[in-house]
């Protein structure tokens, strides 16, 4: 999921807004490991970033490509593969400068590799899933439905190292949209050369710091740090591993044997022996997400807004963050989780301070 992601009407937004659980191994283990193994829950069904739409994915496409702007350790937006960019009196047209980098094979990646990943996630025929994510950008949603040709999409080679993008409208967040991995470069040269298939194996090549070394179904990936990477210096461990286990009981069992130094999940089950016997490998950190159940609004009975505030406010969120999950959750009661930079302080219902009981009587009245 991501802060961008659409969501129905008539959705019961329940947890999780701003928590995740994981294990790690010891801060000095990791600094002096010459690899890194981690247990990553899913099976990726591509690393082609205009194929995946999963976390577990995602960690492994993000170590191998940098988009035009990345996040730093505090999670403030800096310059990624551009080195700097600048924005219209009116906020509609960034101008963004690429730095000097070459992919892992040694070709330049130029603004007509984000020109041409641009084009393909969001022509029809990809049917990328989180295309949409990147309507913010002129004519994006029209050229993604079919209502306009591929040369109306807001997108401009300047020239090699210059990349014009015009907007919709003002919008300030854009800058951390292109973080995501639907505004990752594409290697046009290897897709063209290896089809679908560029993005397995050897084959992939990539602009971040890592590269794929091997993919092992349903055993491992194996990324090896890229030595064309621009910052290669400051990369610090060789080799991730990423074990693509979904058994949190099974995973726990290899980080226990020494087999594994991070697992990005466990059960909540597990928590309180976790605290007693492992304390020194847990760490709750912020994950920035909801929870939520779609409902179908064609149905008879669901289509009635009262039927779905009704069914809403049955939930008991406290009870699912507090004696379920057991690990951070916070409550959700709108869609934007609190803490999401510069949105300010996020709209939620109206009924949330009533008690339960005010709550269950209010619904019963709506039924």
């Amino acid at each position: 999921m991501t802060p961008f992601k659409r969501l129905k009407a008539g959705v019961l937004a329940v947890s999780i807004a701003v928590s995740g659980a994981f294990f790690t191994a010891p801060d000095n283990a990791v600094q002096a490991a010459e690899k890194l193994t981690i247990g990553n829950m899913g099976e990726p069904a591509s690393l082609d970033p205009h194929f995946i739409s999963g976390v577990w994915e995602s960690r492994i496409v993000g170590n191998m490509f940098l988009g035009l702007t990345t996040e730093a350790a505090d999670g403030s937006i800096v310059p990624g593969a551009a080195e700097s960019w600048t924005v219209s009196d009116d906020g509609l047209v960034y101008t963004f400068t690429l730095r000097d980098h070459t992919w892992s094979d040694g070709k330049p990646v130029t603004a007509n590799d984000f020109y041409y990943a641009f084009q393909r996630i969001l022509a029809p025929e990809t049917a990328s899933g989180y295309s949409y994510l990147l309507y913010t950008i002129k004519n994006a949603q029209k050229v993604n439905t079919g209502k306009a040709g591929p040369k109306a999409l807001g997108v401009k080679v300047i020239d090699d190292k210059t990349l014009e993008v015009s907007l919709e409208g003002p919008a300030p967040y854009f800058v951390a949209q292109l973080v995501h991995y639907t505004a990752y470069p594409i290697p046009s040269h290897k897709v063209k050369e290896l089809g679908k298939e560029w993005a397995k194996n050897k084959g992939a090549v990539s602009n971040g710091a890592y590269t794929l070394e091997e993919w092992t179904p349903n055993a491992q990936i194996r990324l090896i740090k890229n030595p064309k990477f621009y910052d290669a210096d400051n990369v610090s461990i060789n080799e991730l591993i990423f074990y693509p286990q979904e058994d949190r009981s099974a995973v726990l069992k290899r980080v226990r044997a020494g087999e594994v130094d991070i697992q990005t999940d466990f059960a909540s089950s597990d928590l309180k022996w976790l605290e007693k016997n492992m304390p020194e490998y847990i760490r709750i950190a912020p994950y920035l997400g909801v929870y939520y159940y779609p409902l179908n609004t064609s149905d008879e009975v669901l289509k009635d807004p009262r039927v779905r505030k009704a069914l809403a406010m049955s939930i008991d969120r406290e009870i699912l963050t507090d004696k379920v999950l057991r690990t951070g959750e916070v409550p959700a009661y709108g869609f934007v989780p609190p803490g999401t930079g510069t949105y300010g302080q996020p709209s939620e219902v109206n009924w949330k301070t009533l008690s339960k009981e005010e709550r269950i009587a209010e619904a019963q009245q709506l039924m």
